[in-house]
């Protein structure tokens, strides 16, 4: 009996714990900077079929869109459009996108020479972080396919771009 209540109390902390630190919201923001936040009680299930996001909720209609309209789906909020627009004015250039392997960047506006790499996922996650890359390319391979974020530092200088892994 000692046994099974020792296993009830650390389910419940368990369980009190996650519940604790669960997101409330669902953010998804447009290409066209519009943002919608979901309240994640309310979503029933998030489905990805055939490059289509499909929201659906507990009660009202099914929300639909294509996965080439999306800047951002996250469950946390993103820095301001503003922010997030000055990382994307400098020119990045990204190939061969959707990658395999490595992935090769340009940044010509770039005063600097680039100090680091990130790679987020589409929750804005770092997934892989690189100190001053050798020749502007970083290995992906151990990448599952998907949709990523590559962010490129130097100095006070950064630049973001969208990618996807095969």
């Amino acid at each position: 009996m000692k046994k099974i209540n020792t296993y009830l109390l650390l389910f419940c902390i368990g369980f009190t714990f996650f519940k604790a630190n669960a997101q409330h919201q669902l953010f998804v923001r447009l290409k066209d900077n519009t943002q919608t936040v979901y309240n994640v009680n309310d979503v029933q299930k998030l489905t990805f079929p055939s490059g289509n996001l499909v929201i659906t909720p507990y009660i009202g209609n099914v929300i639909q869109m294509p996965l080439a309209s999306l800047r951002f789906l996250a469950f946390q909020d993103f820095p301001p459009i503003t922010s997030v627009e000055k990382w994307l004015t400098a020119s990045l250039q990204i190939y061969p996108n959707p990658v395999i392997s490595d992935l090769y960047f340009s940044i010509p506006d770039f005063k600097f020479p680039v100090e680091q790499v990130n790679i987020y996922d589409i929750t804005g996650r770092i997934i892989l972080h690189f100190r001053a890359p050798i020749f502007n390319s970083v290995n992906l391979s151990s990448l599952k396919p998907g949709i990523y974020f590559i962010e490129i530092s130097s100095k006070n200088e950064h630049a973001v771009q969208k990618f996807v892994k095969q």
